[in-house]
């Protein structure tokens, strides 16, 4: 018989684990503590959504741009990316990462500047996360 069945069979029997099966259980307990059900995340910003929609009448896509443009400016307040905008955890380097600047930015010029960094890109490749 496999041993993951074994160990399944006698964990839900509530035999005692071996030193083995302990180890074996303790490092899936320490991936699944770490993992985030992708409901979770979906329910998370559909709350968030719910929230903004409900301030304003009309959710458009101009609108939904805007929010997001916002929230990935800003920066985490706790947790292992704190200090860190998703944007920059992306690796995307934008001249400022401040919501208000950036949108006072001339488009022509934002546009040139990310173009000309994407050329520097190609030809210095860099991994994209730490």
């Amino acid at each position: 018989m496999d041993p993951l069945t074994e160990l399944l069979r006698g964990v839900a029997r509530g035999r005692a684990l071996d030193v083995e099966e302990r180890t074996s259980s303790e490092r899936v307990a320490a991936v699944l503590s770490e993992t985030h059900r992708a409901r979770s995340a979906v329910e998370c910003r559909n709350r968030v959504l719910r929230m903004q929609q409900s301030r304003h009448r009309r959710m458009t896509q101009p609108m939904l741009d805007l929010k997001r443009l916002y929230w990935n400016c800003r920066p985490f307040r706790s947790g292992p990316r704190k200090d860190t905008c998703p944007y920059g955890a992306l690796g995307l380097e934008l001249p400022t990462y401040d919501f208000w600047e950036l949108l006072h930015t001339d488009p022509a010029r934002l546009t040139q500047q990310l173009s000309t960094q994407g050329n520097a890109d190609r030809d210095n490749p860099r991994p994209r996360f730490p």
